[in-house]
């Protein structure tokens, strides 16, 4: 058995050298070990099983679909739709308090009312303020640096109440 320290003054035998270093792999194969796998489309049904499955599965239910019915539009509702479960969250002060603040601007003139620690769709949650308080969309606006919604004039006394009333 050579030495590695006796391998580089040594002269192996071409077959010696086969049997030591690992054998070449295609790019391809190499491309495939690296790139990572897709998992997009792993547990995806193939189209005309997805279909079979699902009017097996409204037949044991009892719904009979036609594609008819499956093709055409629903009607338009005049009326708006109920809300749900709001896609925000305000989170509470190390006090308990909700972050709701009155800030005063060019020297005392302007009031401000501050919305902070506030995560998810925040638009969202500026066009409920104006409208459930009676506001115009412009005075309720989104700040872009900071994320807070801010709201022209005194209102912190309401957007409190209207926070607490939401079970914030």
């Amino acid at each position: 058995m050579l030495r590695p320290t006796n391998l580089s003054r040594a002269a192996l035998p071409l077959q010696q050298l086969k049997s030591i270093l690992p054998k070449p792999q295609p790019i391809s194969i190499i491309h495939q070990q690296l790139r990572p796998k897709s998992t997009i489309n792993k547990h995806r049904l193939p189209k005309k099983k997805f279909l079979a499955l699902r009017e097996q599965l409204a037949a044991e239910r009892g719904e009979a679909q036609t594609p008819a019915a499956e093709s055409q539009p629903e009607p338009a509702q005049a009326e708006p739709l109920p809300r749900g479960p709001p896609p925000f969250v305000i989170s509470r002060t190390a006090s308990l308090n909700l972050p709701i603040y009155l800030e005063s601007k060019r020297g005392g003139n302007k009031k401000l009312t501050l919305i902070r620690k506030l995560e998810g769709d925040r638009t969202v949650l500026a066009q409920w303020l104006a409208e459930d308080l009676g506001l115009d969309r412009k005075k309720v606006r989104v700040k872009a640096p900071t994320n807070h919604v801010e709201v022209e004039g005194q209102y912190v006394d309401e957007v409190r109440q209207w926070f607490e009333a939401r079970g914030f």
